[in-house]
């Protein structure tokens, strides 16, 4: 069991680093994003803002599973209820799996749209669909190794995952950099956010199999009914709040491309 003390340094601890985290997400952003602009221009630019915003809304999909079931998690937790623990941690994976390619699925179902979008970037001379499956892939692989991370947010060290992003980050940056200055190579700029992100999800396996072994080892049973059900009660709770976000967050890019093209988009 964590007691409260450990509990109030663990929390304080995340706090500061994901200040931090962001804090440098926004500082390498700027920069990438300057030397992007003068580069490869604002069409492009409102390109990678659309696929962005089309892939949040293919988020949808997951409907609040993750945050219920990590909720679920942090008294067995809390409590040294191992056995419980693994049961959650087996739902979840189950869960993500499945959402994982409920996602690529409907994904792949955009594609026979591209025509529609590649008719507002005619001065783009970049293959749309080749793109957008980079992006597609680079946000569906995360779902499959989303059920590490939760180990990580339910014990209350989420710091360690803002210092794995942060020094991804800062490799990720530079490496965008050097392609921008010396190749803009678009598909190469957006390939190294996919290559960044399996090493990341990678170290975060490593992480937690060294910190939670006892945790990743097969239940001996499933889940029980009313856990589920109360999961479920948790996920009809949010899923107005992740439509509300998708719709407020993740439509205005697509909104203004299909209005007014992708040069006003990236401006």
């Amino acid at each position: 069991m964590v007691n409260t003390e450990t509990r109030v340094k663990n929390s304080a601890r995340n706090i500061i680093f994901s200040m931090i985290a962001y804090i440098l997400q926004i500082v390498l952003g700027f920069v990438v994003r300057r030397y992007f602009i003068f580069h490869f221009g604002t069409e492009y630019l409102g390109l990678s803002s659309l696929f962005a915003n089309i892939l949040s809304l293919l988020s949808l999909a997951e409907l609040g599973f993750g945050t219920a079931i990590v909720f679920a998690m942090y008294k067995p937790m809390a409590d040294g209820n191992t056995e419980k623990v693994r049961e959650l941690l087996q739902f979840y994976k189950r869960c993500y799996f499945v959402i994982g390619g409920v996602i690529l699925a409907i994904g792949l179902c955009v594609l026979p749209f591209m025509n529609f979008f590649e008719t507002k970037v005619p001065d783009i001379e970049i293959n749309l669909y080749l793109v957008y499956l980079i992006y597609l892939f680079n946000s569906v692989i995360s779902y499959f190794f989303a059920h590490r991370r939760s180990l990580l947010y339910t014990s209350q060290r989420s710091d360690i995952e803002s210092k794995v992003n942060m020094s991804l980050n800062l490799v990720s940056t530079l490496l965008q950099l050097l392609i921008i200055l010396f190749l803009q190579n678009f598909y190469l700029y957006i390939l190294v956010s996919g290559v960044i992100s399996i090493v990341n999800n990678i170290v975060v396996c490593f992480i937690t199999k060294k910190m939670y072994a006892e945790y990743l080892v097969k239940p001996k049973s499933y889940l029980d009914a009313e856990s589920r059900k109360s999961i479920n009660k948790n996920i009809r709770a949010m899923i107005f709040h992740k439509i509300g976000s998708a719709v407020v967050y993740s439509t205005d890019s697509l909104i203004i491309y299909l209005m007014l093209g992708s040069t006003v988009l990236g401006k």
